[in-house]
């Protein structure tokens, strides 16, 4: 497992809500940076510290090795388009330490190249930095001390006991994160090519507890389920471009949950079932989730799924859905 530490003073929310990392690959004069390329040293199961603003507000665990991928809509237009990205777990701390605070310590630990802090005790100007086990374990340890609760502090030093392999399995079948990632890569010569809306509800199942949050179980083949009853095609404008899937001949589109499973608390049946998730081309997908325009989207969806949605136990009105976004909560779900 190798360690790394990322500066986002700009970026936190968009990649937090989104699960990744981002950073292009040259500047416009295609010049390169170091703590660009040190994305491509990520593999899956490496460690992330993440600081903003000096506070350090998070860990995460790779869930992908770097590739290649174009910029993200939101938040990132004073980079170029090419870029590299990691898809990331996040464990966001309920109570944050500051770097400034442990500096000393920090710098006697760092590693002697590509580190995140500089001789005179600040941050070094960039995005991502080499860190290692022992920063790693300074932090959580401190972090631990300042929580507000014995059962927090007991969550964030369970860290310290992560191995790479451990971390992939906690994630589980059921992760946000690892449902996008296989939904994207997914295999579909064996699929059908529909599949009916069944009209009864779903039983909720029970939520998941990890790192004081809490989420709710999503199928892979449920949100797959509901792609083929879109026949591959993005349900806001079936003309709308896309390309086919590798090693199959499905268009590629990614399922949404129309009411987001953040909100799962407000309803006595499950939201992961096939008539709350639709299919939407990528560029859909991205504008619902960071782009002007999102609301459009969301009223033809609402009005051609309403009465779908009621069959299955969710009932919502358009106010209702719509201010679930504009809060955010669950503004970036699956």
């Amino acid at each position: 497992m190798n360690y790394f530490f990322v500066f986002q003073n700009k970026t936190f929310k968009e990649e937090h809500l989104g699960g990744f990392l981002w950073a292009p690959k040259a500047d416009k004069n295609g010049h390169t940076k170091s703590h660009w390329t040190m994305m491509t040293n990520v593999k899956k199961g490496d460690v992330i510290i993440h600081s903003v603003h000096k506070a350090i507000v998070a860990i995460s665990f790779a869930i992908s090795d770097c590739y290649s991928s174009s910029r993200p809509d939101t938040n990132f237009n004073d980079w170029e388009e090419d870029g590299w990205r990691v898809d990331t777990e996040y464990r966001t701390f309920q109570k944050s330490i500051l770097t400034s605070d442990y500096i000393d310590e920090l710098r006697k630990l760092q590693p002697e190249k590509y580190a995140p802090f500089n001789s005179r005790g600040r941050g070094n100007t960039g995005y991502l930095f080499a860190a290692n086990a022992e920063m790693f374990r300074l932090i959580i340890e401190e972090t631990a001390k300042v929580q507000s609760s014995y059962s927090y502090s007991n969550q964030v030093l369970e860290l310290l006991k992560t191995s790479s392999d451990k971390v992939l399995e906690e994630l589980s079948e059921y992760s946000p994160g690892l449902i996008v990632e296989s939904i994207k890569s997914a295999d579909l010569k064996n699929e059908s090519n529909y599949f009916k809306h069944k009209g009864t509800p779903k039983e909720k199942q029970s939520p998941i507890y990890s790192n004081g949050q809490k989420s709710y179980p999503r199928d892979r083949q449920t949100a797959l389920n509901a792609l083929a009853h879109a026949h591959y095609l993005c349900e806001v404008d079936k003309s709308h471009p896309t390309f086919i899937r590798k090693n199959s001949d499905k268009s590629y589109t990614e399922p949404h949950h129309l009411v987001p499973m953040a909100y799962s608390d407000n309803f006595n049946v499950s939201l992961d079932v096939e008539e709350n998730i639709v299919s939407l081309c990528s560029n859909c997908h991205n504008q619902v989730h960071y782009g002007e325009g999102a609301e459009g989207i969301l009223r033809k969806l609402y009005s051609e799924r309403k009465e779908v949605l009621e069959r299955v136990g969710i009932e919502v009105t358009l106010k209702e859905l719509l201010q679930m976004y504009s809060y955010g909560l669950g503004f970036f779900e699956l």
